[in-house]
């Protein structure tokens, strides 16, 4: 598309289903490779000044999840931006995870739990949404256990089921996006 100023790129793998127990294992490896701040895709990506945004996030959904990741950047650096992703994806799809990253990623969605807990609201909706997907109850301390527990074969596992290297890719924007 001519007419944008900025080069979009949308990628989704297959991921994690709501049900399925790897989602926490896949929300730390989100965490790790995608978030916003201090991630692999942070530090390569948006540290740099190579892209405006690059995430990945898991989305979890009853009987199927994906990995969606998005990435913005000007026209001029996206296929760089997507040789950067690739590359990431791979690394971490033959390397796994360092075990100060899973930690890392274990405190930042642990203390989410507890200050998202605080809010009445907040709580009662992820009652009512772990009850509607998967018929459960969890307590505060449940939930970070199960984070807690997370080990980096957990999250090499995931890798194995959901490679971030098998995605399906959309580009909007000026560049034609070479990737192979």
């Amino acid at each position: 598309k001519t007419s944008a100023h900025q080069q979009y790129i949308l990628q989704i793998c297959n991921g994690p289903a709501a049900e399925d127990d790897n989602r926490y294992a896949s929300r730390l490896l989100g965490l790790i490779f995608g978030d916003e701040s201090n991630s692999r895709l942070f530090w390569e990506l948006i540290d740099t000044g190579k892209a405006e945004y690059a995430v990945l996030e898991p989305s979890e959904y009853q009987g199927t999840g994906i990995f969606l990741s998005y990435l913005c950047c000007q026209p001029d650096n996206a296929n760089e931006v997507m040789e950067t992703y690739q590359r990431l994806a791979r690394d971490i799809q033959q390397n796994g995870v360092t075990a100060q990253e899973l930690e890392l990623a274990k405190s930042k969605v642990c203390s989410h739990i507890v200050l998202r807990a605080e809010r009445a609201a907040s709580r009662m909706f992820g009652i009512g949404n772990n009850w509607v997907q998967r018929g459960q109850y969890a307590s505060v301390q449940e939930s970070i256990a199960r984070f807690q527990q997370v080990t980096e074969n957990d999250i090499a596992e995931v890798l194995e089921k959901y490679p971030l290297t098998e995605c399906t890719s959309v580009a909007i924007g000026p560049t034609r996006i070479e990737h192979g």
